[in-house]
């Protein structure tokens, strides 16, 4: 008849222990009910077919798949998994694997099932039945134990990565503490009437000139960044406007003694604070998976009456639905340029093409300076902005260039955001850029908001596109029509900080809401790691720890994530977070060391305003002494000749995209002596900061 009941109990166990054991997530559940099917398979573990067994039918595909999801023809397969077991014993085998399935998708509610398709009739029934757990033995043959729901999720937590599922009250705490509707998260908002103005348009058509210009005649007010470059640009240009503008950003702070306004990045924007009038420039950033929440929180919690928020077209429909979630209202205003930037129909030759007012686009610092470089043997002069640069060297590089003295610029895209430079061409030496995971194509919203800063009004009406590569791919992208952006970034509510548990299983649990209506969750991995490394070293309160992962820094970069680390410890020992800022800079003659020391300062500083340190100025002298490394990054960008690609064997002048770090001539003579190896071009060596902060603070 098949099979014997003991292999059928120990087929039965084996299967519950590998769903329970083994790596199960819940974005990996159709793995995990393949593994489901194929144990099935593999065991011949076999259905009833009726009452009566005369016959036992073997499972195939058609029939796991009515046990697990339903077919109205094959209802006879929908009670319970049996064997050939001679006294007809049950094996509940069935129930135990859609219990388990239904607590990895977070399926506790008929409700819930019923929204994943699952049939609810099955769900009510196992979690009726509960389920069956089956041990077999040699001697003992086939036993059946009943497993209570406690016990059910105590298996599953045998899985390391499964711990965080909690118990079923747990998760449900953390449903009951996000309210169904996520605008009333923002009483303070809720509580008054507001009215939006929506500045729709593409880059350089004017819509945040006319938001900021009516932020200048308020009373109060803030205006929130993308960028801290943009807001720090805002607050120069408010201030001159005569307007007493504080600046706040994750790094940098410049708080004027009796300010009426505020220019900060948004992530930063005080819910508690009224203003006349806010700006929320850049809203398409609110699809951005890691940074979006913010333009989320601004839209649904700022305090005001009066709230301009600028946008290119793909984020009008988001922005209205959201507005209009929260009973506020809202009016459009459409800025269009007069003249779209005209593609080129020339092919463009680097570097013979190149003519005065150009910017040059590529995706990487060091194809910025290796670009900058190989002009200068042209006689060709650049100023260069990438993002790395600190906001007074990235202003002197934009004067330079306005003044005369540098003929084209060399950019990333970061000139994309809120730099108006008097830019006749965009030409594209780069089509793909590293977007932090994946080397890619750019994408459509990219290329418009770079191209369109070619041209300006009152100097060049009409502005030129060209590309070095793949000019089609870029024309195409220019033509094509925006993508509605449909669904808003949200990071998790602080107020489940409040709840019973680690804070991880919070985080966790978090991560496994279903997503719903207009919102997505933001990804919270980066988060969740840096609270595991906390909660591990322990003495931490959860709003500490969640402060501590909020600290803004490049988590990609080893050096800061080590700092961030120490300075954590330093705070448990209550340890002061001094750093050496009296090392002579002219002894460093490289731009990498510098903007390296500069990010490291940033976040010495990010840190110590978030716990409030501030012993014998410590603040306003980690800003000094950014200021005397900015200037040396100044200094040192006056001539970028040395930062040229050379061939790293016969010091042979490369062109800025060569692929390669040795020349052929040098690939080929290596290659014959069967010792070609290298280290990546990479020349050694760490930053001072990185080496003062491990001899100050081990």
């Amino acid at each position: 008849m098949g099979t014997n009941p003991q292999k059928a109990a120990r087929a039965a166990k084996n299967l519950v222990h590998n769903i329970c054991t083994n790596e199960v997530r819940a974005d990996a559940y159709y793995e995990t009910r393949d593994r489901l099917f194929d144990a099935m398979r593999t065991e011949k573990l076999y259905v009833q077919k009726s009452r009566k067994i005369k016959k036992l039918i073997p499972l195939n595909d058609d029939r796991i798949k009515a046990l697990f999801f339903g077919s109205e023809g094959d209802t006879e397969y929908l009670r319970v998994i049996y064997t050939a077991a001679g006294d007809g014993g049950m094996i509940r085998l069935y129930e135990l694997a859609k219990l388990i399935l239904s607590r990895v998708l977070n399926e506790v509610t008929v409700p819930e099932a019923e929204k994943r398709g699952f049939d609810p009739e099955m769900i009510s029934m196992v979690r009726r039945e509960v389920s069956r757990y089956v041990e077999g033995s040699l001697s003992g043959g086939l036993r059946i134990f009943a497993l209570d729901e406690e016990k059910a999720i105590s298996i599953l937590e045998e899985n390391p990565h499964c711990s965080a599922l909690g118990s079923v009250a747990g998760r449900e705490a953390v449903l009951r503490e996000i309210p169904e509707d996520i605008t009333q998260l923002f009483p303070l908002a809720r509580a008054m009437r507001r009215h939006f103005v929506l500045h729709i348009g593409d880059t350089n058509s004017g819509k945040t000139y006319q938001s900021i210009e009516e932020l200048k005649r308020a009373a109060t007010g803030a205006y929130l960044a993308p960028l801290r470059l943009l807001a720090l640009e805002t607050q120069d240009r408010m201030v001159q406007a005569g307007v007493v503008c504080s600046l706040l950003t994750g790094e940098e702070e410049d708080i004027l003694e009796g300010a009426t306004h505020i220019s900060s990045t948004v992530e930063m924007l005080d819910m508690s604070k009224h203003y006349d009038i806010v700006v929320i420039d850049e809203a398409q950033m609110i699809a951005d998976e890691d940074r979006g929440y913010a333009w989320t929180k601004a839209v649904l919690g700022a305090v005001s009456e009066r709230i301009h928020v600028c946008m290119s077209e793909n984020a009008r429909s988001i922005i209205e639905k959201l507005i209009t979630s929260c009973g506020d209202t809202f009016e459009v205003v459409k800025h269009v340029r007069n003249t779209p930037p005209l593609v080129e129909q020339r092919v463009f030759d680097f570097p013979d093409d190149i003519r005065d007012h150009d910017a040059l686009i590529v995706f990487s610092r060091k194809n910025v300076l290796s670009v900058a470089a190989e002009l200068t043997m042209h006689h060709i002069s650049a100023s260069v902005i990438y993002g790395a640069l600190p906001y007074s060297v990235r202003k002197n590089e934009v004067a330079r260039f306005m003044r005369g003295e540098t003929k084209i610029v060399v950019a990333t895209d970061a000139i994309g955001m809120g730099m108006n430079l008097p830019v006749e061409r965009i030409v594209f030496l780069e089509s793909e850029k590293f977007d932090g995971k994946n080397r890619r194509p750019l994408r459509g919203p990219e290329v418009k908001q770079i191209a369109g800063r070619a041209g300006r009004r009152g100097m060049y009406e009409t502005g030129y596109v060209n590309a070095l590569v793949d000019k089609e791919d870029i024309e195409d992208a220019l033509m094509e029509e925006y993508e509605p952006i449909a669904k808003a970034r949200i990071q998790m509510p602080e107020r489940l900080l409040s709840l019973d548990m680690p804070l991880t299983d919070i985080i966790r649990n978090w991560m496994r809401v279903a997503d719903e209506n207009l919102y997505e969750k933001s990804d919270s991995e980066l988060i969740l790691k840096k609270c595991t490394y906390m909660e591990n070293l322990g003495g931490l309160t959860k709003e500490e720890m969640w402060k501590f992962a909020l600290v803004p820094y490049d988590e990609r970069n080893e050096t800061l994530e080590e700092i961030w680390k120490l300075l954590v410890r330093r705070y448990l020992q209550e340890v002061d977070i001094e750093i050496d800022l009296e090392y002579n800079l002219s002894g460093i003659n490289e731009l990498n060391y510098l903007e390296q020391d500069y990010k490291i300062l940033d976040l010495y500083f990010a840190f110590a305003r978030t716990i409030s340190y501030n012993k014998d100025d410590f603040r306003k002298r980690i800003f000094i002494r950014k200021e005397e490394i900015a200037a040396e990054i100044m200094k040192q960008l006056m001539d970028v000749s040395a930062e040229k690609k050379i061939c790293r064997k016969c010091g042979r002048i490369l062109s800025w995209n060569y692929r390669y770090n040795i020349c052929n001539k040098c690939y080929e003579q290596e290659k014959k002596m069967g010792r070609l190896y290298g280290n990546g071009g990479h020349r050694g060596g760490k930053s001072h900061a990185s080496k003062r902060y491990k001899n100050k603070n081990q």
